[in-house]
């Protein structure tokens, strides 16, 4: 048996464009069915298109199946950590090597209680033990939303360094966040502006949207709620775009001053309240769909509303645009990656987020 990495004593190996994939529309295949032969000649190599850091489907009702043959070296360390870097997956399954049994079996995934998963993270890990020789590696993959696999095998001190970086990136993040929630909100009680308090509530919703989708909020926030970790993005992106939208007219005085795009807002406005309905009652893929859908369309429309109010003069209207289409560039970049036509990688992954901050700060210039 060929194998597909060689590991070694580096820190770390990339999994990801290694892969080959078995799809199963169904669900029904185990691993006693995934490892016969009939089946074993199905997996096929992940393309280019689709690797990337991670090999990225899009939405699909299918699972997914992940085969990898490592090889490891005399000497090597046997302990290792498999981060499967994409936290909003609904569940995972790993299958590494055991001696006594043939394979060991992991589950994780954002479905369980954050305190049931294999190893304490954000991201999906899994500890496994890699004796010498050629050894086959097995994932599972299912999700009612995207399902991508950003996958890095990591010795345990290597990951822990560099989730210094990326706690310490996230935490300039939310930093950033609160500080200009409160800094307006305090803007807000002494001059009593409307837009200040709808801006407050913007960038909480954000705030949130953006916790559930680094994983932060399931490890951080609601750990033993698992029911709201799996319906927290699309409820709180939802949020997210009714509180924008309010903030937009107010701060443009669209109601007044361009009354035929106004009403195109308060239609936009009910679409994302029944989105957010949708996101607590509904399958998740609806509401995955619906803000998908209204993702890119509302931003539009609020960028028009931008570059209308910069023609007319509006004060503040430049900071305004530049703020939205920002956003939207990050919005339009997630949903291309949403949909799998984008790769799993952390500029996409992230998009939203690095956009959401610089949004931040130029509409609280614009204020």
């Amino acid at each position: 048996m060929a194998a597909d990495v060689q590991v070694g004593t580096a820190d770390h190996y990339p999994l990801s464009s290694a892969f080959s994939f078995l799809e199963d529309p169904d669900g029904q295949l185990t691993l006693d069915d995934v490892i016969a032969p009939d089946q074993q000649r199905r997996f096929q190599p992940v393309s280019t298109q689709l690797a990337g850091q991670g090999p990225n489907f899009g939405l699909s009702t299918s699972v997914y199946w992940l085969r990898i043959t490592v090889a490891v070296e005399p000497g090597t360390p046997r302990e290792w950590l498999l981060d499967v870097a994409y936290p909003p997956l609904d569940r995972v399954e790993v299958y590494s090597p055991d001696p006594a049994f043939g394979y060991e079996r992991q589950v994780g995934g954002d479905h369980l209680p954050f305190a049931q998963r294999p190893f304490a993270h954000r991201h999906h890990v899994f500890p496994v033990s890699l004796p010498t020789g050629t050894h086959a590696l097995y994932l599972r993959l299912q999700s009612e939303g995207t399902i991508s696999a950003p996958v890095t095998l990591w010795r345990p001190a290597a990951l822990s360094a560099i989730d210094q970086a990326s706690y310490s990136a996230l935490s300039l993040y939310f930093g950033l966040l609160l500080g200009l929630l409160l800094y307006n909100l305090l803007l807000y009680v002494s001059v009593r502006e409307p837009g200040y308090l709808s801006y407050v509530a913007f960038v909480a919703a954000m705030g949130m949207g953006q916790a559930a989708l680094s994983g932060l909020g399931a490890q951080f926030l609601w750990p033993e709620w698992p029911r709201w970790t799996r319906v927290s993005v699309p409820v709180a992106l939802s949020a997210t775009a009714v509180f924008g939208l309010l903030f937009a007219r107010s701060f443009l005085s669209s109601a007044a001053r361009m009354p035929a795009l106004d009403r195109v807002l308060v239609v936009q406005l009910g679409c994302w309240l029944l989105a957010a309905l949708a996101g607590l009652v509904l399958p998740y893929k609806v509401a995955a769909h619906m803000v998908m859908s209204l993702a890119p369309v509302t931003v539009l429309s609020i960028v028009a509303a931008g570059v209308i109010s910069i023609r007319r003069g509006f004060a503040g209207a430049r900071y305004f645009f530049a703020a939205w289409a920002v956003l939207l560039a990050g919005v339009l970049t997630l949903l291309l990656h949403d949909v799998g036509v984008l790769p799993s990688h952390p500029l996409t992954v992230h998009s939203l987020l690095i956009g959401s901050a610089l949004e931040m700060v130029l509409l609280s210039f614009a204020l």
